[in-house]
C-alpha cells in the first residue's frame, strides 16, 4: 500500500528524489516521514475505521484555518497542487505536514506545562463562537452522550442491538469473563457518575480539544511551537476538556493519578480563563471520561472491530484507582 501512495503523493506535492519512512508511533493514523529536496514532511495516513470521514476530517482543517487567524499556534496540513489540504489517493485520505525536530515530551518540565495550559485557555477563548460549516466533528459532546456508558447494562437507541453485559455474557472468551468480574464495579461507577453530573453541567462553552494530551503539544529546543491533532475537537463545555486534559498530564505509568498534579492544571487553567472549582462535578466527569473510552474499547474488542486489550487493561487500573480515592479527589 505505500508504495501504491507513495508515488502518486509525491506528484501531488512535488516531492522529487523522495523516500519515505513508516514512522511507529502510538496513533489512531498511519504515520509516515518524506524526505525529499523540497525538505522533510509528515505524512498521516486517515484510519477511516475509526469513524473518520470526509466532513470530518474537513472539519478538523477548519478548525486550524481559524487558529491560524486567531494567531492560536497550530500546524496547518499544506497544500498540494490543487490548493487542497485534504489530499484523496485511492479511497484513502492522507493530510501532509512540515515536519519539526520536537522535543521528547516524556521530559517535559512543569513550567513547559504551564506554558500549554495558558495555550489550552488561547484555544478555548479563540474558538468560542467558531461555527462549523458544512463539516462535522467526529464525536458527541459528554453531557449529550449519556448512551455511551449505560450502553454496558442497557441497549443504547442509536448505535447497538445489544447491552456490552449481554455481549460478555454471549461471548465465553477469556476477555468476556474478564469483563463480568469486573461487572459490579463498572456498574457502580456508572452510579457514581450519574449521581455526580446529572443536570450539572453549566459554564462556558467551546471548541474543545479534547486530546489535550503532552504528545499533541509541541515544543522545538524548548520553545512552544503548536497544539497539533483536532481529531475528537467538538463543540462542549470547557470544563471537561479542562478535566480531560488534567487528566493526561497526571496520569502515572501503572495508570494512577497524580492527584496534586491533576488540580494544579485545572487551578493553573483558572488563572487564564475563569471556571468554577466544582470538585465533585470534575470528579465525576473525570470517570466518564475514562469509562467511555473503556466501554468503547470492550465493544471494538468483543465484536472484533478491533484489538484494544491494552486500553481495556489501562483504563480499569484507573477506574480502580478512582473510586478508591474519591475523597482526595473532591476535597
Amino acid at each position: 500500500m505505500i508504495e501504491d501512495f507513495f508515488k502518486k503523493l509525491c506528484e501531488l506535492y512535488d516531492f522529487k528524489e523522495a523516500k519515505i519512512q513508516k514512522i511507529n508511533i502510538v496513533s489512531t493514523n498511519k504515520i509516515y516521514r518524506i524526505n525529499c529536496k523540497k525538505g522533510t514532511f509528515l505524512v498521516k495516513q486517515i484510519n477511516k475505521f475509526t469513524g473518520f470521514d470526509h466532513k470530518t476530517i474537513l472539519a478538523q482543517i477548519e478548525i486550524t484555518n481559524h487558529l491560524k487567524k486567531k494567531n492560536v499556534k497550530t500546524i496547518q496540513p499544506i497544500k498540494n497542487i490543487h490548493g487542497e489540504q485534504l489530499t484523496k489517493i485511492h479511497e484513502e485520505y492522507f493530510l501532509v505536514y512540515k515536519y519539526y525536530e520536537l522535543d521528547d515530551y516524556e521530559k517535559f518540565t512543569e513550567e513547559e506545562m504551564d506554558i500549554a495550559i495558558e495555550e489550552l485557555s488561547k484555544f478555548h477563548n479563540a474558538m468560542k463562537t467558531f461555527k462549523f460549516k458544512e463539516n462535522k466533528p467526529l464525536i458527541e459532546p459528554l453531557e449529550r452522550n449519556i448512551d455511551s456508558i449505560t450502553a454496558f447494562t442497557e441497549i443504547p437507541f442509536s448505535y447497538r442491538a445489544d447491552s456490552i453485559i449481554n455481549l460478555c455474557i454471549k461471548n465465553k472468551n477469556k476477555l468476556g469473563k474478564k469483563i463480568l468480574k469486573e461487572a459490579p464495579l463498572i456498574k457502580e461507577t456508572i452510579i457514581r457518575i450519574i449521581h455526580l453530573t446529572w443536570n450539572k453541567f453549566k459554564g462556558k462553552k467551546s471548541i474543545l480539544h479534547y486530546d489535550f494530551s503532552p504528545d499533541n503539544i509541541f515544543f522545538s529546543k524548548k520553545e512552544f511551537l503548536a497544539i497539533s491533532d483536532f481529531d475528537f475537537s467538538h463543540r462542549g463545555y470547557v470544563e471537561v476538556d479542562v478535566v480531560k486534559a488534567a487528566r493526561f498530564w497526571a496520569t502515572r505509568k501503572d495508570n494512577s493519578l497524580d492527584i496534586i498534579r491533576f488540580k494544579r492544571f485545572i487551578y493553573q487553567y483558572n488563572k487564564f480563563n475563569k471556571i468554577s472549582m466544582r470538585w465533585d462535578f470534575y470528579y465525576g466527569i473525570l470517570l466518564w471520561i475514562v469509562l467511555r473510552r473503556l466501554i468503547y474499547a470492550i465493544d471494538y474488542t468483543i465484536t472484533n472491530k478491533a484489538k484494544l486489550e491494552f486500553l481495556i487493561e489501562k483504563d480499569l487500573k484507573t477506574i480502580k484507582f478512582l473510586m478508591n480515592n474519591k475523597n482526595q479527589l473532591i476535597a
